[in-house]
């Protein structure tokens, strides 16, 4: 079975970097970004594509990491809260057992 995940792996890689090649060759023509008046070096298009495409997916990597660290603490939070709750039910039930064996 891990071979099969390997194997699928190693194709979608490669299709991968099969497919970038090929939009990379494609869109070989120089192109400048002008943005407020600022304009960057010439570059080949395909740079500016995948470029963006690679800061698109860092940033929501980013942000969905923040996501996920506070809900961790939120969850490591409830979970001392129920170890309270459990160590309180515990002693009520043992101190209602200790009045039972005394009568």
């Amino acid at each position: 079975m891990v071979w099969i995940k390997r194997f699928s792996a190693i194709i979608a890689f490669l299709l991968i970097l099969i497919l970038l090649v090929s939009f990379t060759a494609s869109n070989s023509n120089m192109m400048q970004l002008k943005l407020f008046g600022w304009t960057t070096l010439s570059f080949k298009t395909s740079s500016f594509l995948i470029s963006a495409y690679i800061l698109g997916g860092l940033s929501g990597l980013a942000v969905s990491m923040l996501a996920l660290i506070r809900l961790r603490l939120k969850n490591a939070s409830l979970l001392r809260k129920l170890g309270r709750r459990d160590k309180e039910i515990k002693k009520l039930r043992d101190s209602s057992l200790k009045g039972l064996t005394d009568a």
